[in-house]
C-alpha cells in the first residue's frame, strides 16, 4: 500500500510538473522542443496510471483456466438449453457460470428491483449477505424448490450440495445391532424398497472419518448397473441417516434392486446392522413433486418438470397494478397461458401459438412467433429498462410483465420478434465523450491559430 502511495504521488508530481512546463515554459527561448515533450509526457502519464488502475482487474489468463467448468456445469452445458437453472448455498459460486453461457436464477450481481422483490418471495432470506446475493438457505429448500416463482423464471433445474437430504420420501429399516465395515470392505445388499429411487444410505453408529468414502452402486435383476456415486464419509453422524444420492429415477416401477457398498480409504465405518453382514439401509423414494434427481455426482441435480420456458406465448393477460398484489398472485401460481401486466394492454385471444429461438444472445434476443390469434410474447428477462423490441422490424412497445419480466403484444400470423440492448454508444457517455473530443479539438485549433497570428504580427 506504502509502495503504491509513493508511486501515485510521484505520478501526480511528473503531472504538476509537466502542466507547469506548459503554462511557465512557453517564453523560454531554445527551448521549443520542451513544451511537446512536457505535452506528450502528460498524456502518457495519464494513459499510464488509468492502464495501471485497471491493471489488477483486466483478465490476462484464459476464462477456461481460471475457471475450469466441473462436471456439474458440464451437465448443465448440455442439458440446460435457453432455460436457467438455481444453484443453492454451498453448490454453486454464483454468477461464474455465466462465463461457461449458463443462466442462473441466484447469483452475485446487481439485479433488477422487480426481479429481486420475485426473488424475495422464495423461503428464507434472499439476501442475507449483500443487496446483490440470492441465496435459498438449505433449511428451506424443501419449500423454495417447488416455488411458482421458479416456474416463471424458466428455472428448469435445481442444484444442491450432495450433503443435502433428497427430496422425497425416506424409508429407514431398524438397527437391531452395530456392523464394523473395515476399509476396502464390499457388501451387497437388497434395497428394501423397489424403484425407481433417489437415495440409498447407511445409519451410522458413531462419527466417520474424512479419510475414508463410501461408494454406492446399484443394480437390477439383470445385473445392469442402474447408478452409481461416492460420497466422503466425514460428515456422517451417528443416528442420522447418511444417504447417497442416485439417478435411478428411470427405473421401472417395482423393480428390485441390488445395492453394492464399497468402503475406501484409511478408515472403516460402523454403522447399524439388521444382521450379520447386513447394514440398515435408509433409500429415498421419489413422490409427485414435479421432480426428477437426473445427476448426482459431486453435487445432486434435480430437473423441475412444472417450469415455463423462459421464452413462451401467453394467450391470456391478468392486469393487477398493485406491486405487492402482483408479486402475491405470481408466488401462488397461475395458468401457464397467462401473463400478469401493470397496466391494460392490446386484447389477447386466447388462441396459442408456436414459438422457436432463432438468436439467444447476450444483447439480443431474437425469436420467431407463429400465432393462431393475438397474444403476448413474454420472455422471463429482467429487461424492462434500456431495451427495446421490435416486430417484424418495426418498433413495438416493450411490455412490463410478471412483474420483473418484459413482454410484447403481437398480432396473428408469422412475426420474428428482437430483443435489444441499443448499447452504450448511444447514450449519454458517447455524447459526453464526443463533446470532450470536439473540445479538445477546438482547444488546439485556437492555440495554433493564436500562434499562427503572433507569428503574422
Amino acid at each position: 500500500m506504502d509502495s503504491q502511495l509513493i508511486l501515485g504521488l510521484g505520478v501526480v508530481v511528473l503531472a504538476g510538473a509537466c502542466v507547469a512546463w506548459l503554462w511557465f515554459g512557453r517564453g523560454l527561448a531554445g527551448r521549443r522542443w520542451a513544451r511537446p515533450a512536457a505535452a506528450v509526457a502528460l498524456v502518457g502519464l495519464i494513459a499510464g496510471q488509468a492502464l495501471w488502475w485497471v491493471l489488477g482487474y483486466y483478465p490476462r489468463t484464459a476464462k477456461e483456466d481460471f475457471y475450469p467448468a466441473n462436471p456439474t456445469q458440464q451437465y448443465l452445458a448440455e442439458h440446460l438449453g435457453h432455460q436457467r437453472f438455481y444453484g443453492t448455498d454451498d453448490s454453486v459460486y454464483g454468477s461464474v457460470d455465466a462465463i461457461i453461457g449458463l443462466r442462473g436464477y441466484q447469483g452475485h450481481a446487481f439485479i433488477e428491483q422487480g426481479y429481486a422483490e420475485l426473488a424475495q418471495t422464495l423461503p428464507g432470506d434472499q439476501f442475507p449477505n449483500a443487496p446483490t446475493t440470492t441465496i435459498i438457505s438449505p433449511a428451506d429448500e424443501g419449500q423454495a424448490v417447488a416455488s411458482a416463482v421458479l416456474d416463471r423464471a424458466a428455472v428448469s433445474y435445481y442444484v444442491t450440495p450432495p450433503d443435502v437430504t433428497p427430496f422425497g420420501t425416506l424409508y429407514s429399516q431398524s438397527a437391531g445391532d452395530t456392523l464394523s465395515v473395515a476399509a476396502g470392505q464390499s457388501m451387497v445388499v437388497p434395497v428394501p424398497q423397489p424403484g425407481p429411487l433417489r437415495a440409498v444410505g447407511l445409519l451410522p453408529e458413531a462419527a466417520g472419518q474424512p479419510t475414508s468414502t463410501v461408494e454406492v452402486e446399484l443394480v437390477d435383476p439383470a445385473g445392469r448397473l442402474v447408478a452409481v456415486n461416492h460420497r466422503s464419509a466425514g460428515d456422517a453422524k451417528p443416528g442420522v441417516p447418511w444417504l447417497m444420492p442416485l439417478a435411478a429415477e428411470d427405473v421401472p416401477a417395482g423393480t428390485p434392486l441390488t445395492a453394492k457398498i464399497t468402503m475406501t480409504g484409511a478408515t472403516g465405518l460402523i454403522v447399524g446392522s439388521t444382521g450379520p453382514g447386513r447394514p440398515a439401509l435408509s433409500v429415498v423414494s421419489p413422490t409427485a413433486d414435479n421432480l426428477k434427481l437426473v445427476y448426482a455426482q459431486e453435487s445432486t441435480i434435480y430437473q423441475r418438470t412444472t417450469a415455463l420456458p423462459r421464452a413462451r406465448w401467453a394467450s391470456s393477460t391478468v392486469v393487477t397494478q398493485s406491486p405487492p398484489a402482483r408479486v402475491a398472485q405470481l408466488a401462488q401460481g397461475l395458468s401457464p397461458s397467462e401473463v400478469v401486466l401493470n397496466a391494460p394492454g392490446p386484447a389477447a385471444d386466447g388462441a396459442p401459438a408456436e414459438v422457436t429461438w432463432v438468436d439467444d444472445g447476450l444483447n439480443q434476443m431474437v425469436l420467431h412467433v407463429q400465432a393462431q390469434g393475438a397474444g403476448y410474447l413474454v420472455l422471463a428477462d429482467a429487461i424492462q429498462t434500456g431495451w427495446r423490441v421490435t416486430v417484424d422490424g418495426s418498433p413495438a412497445h416493450l411490455v412490463p410483465a410478471d412483474h420483473a419480466f418484459a413482454a410484447v403484444a403481437v398480432g396473428p400470423g408469422s412475426h420474428t420478434v428482437r430483443f435489444y440492448y441499443p448499447g452504450p454508444l448511444r447514450g449519454a457517455g458517447a455524447w459526453i465523450s464526443a463533446l470532450t473530443a470536439l473540445a479538445l479539438l477546438a482547444a488546439i485549433t485556437w492555440d495554433r491559430w493564436r500562434q499562427w497570428v503572433a507569428k503574422v504580427d
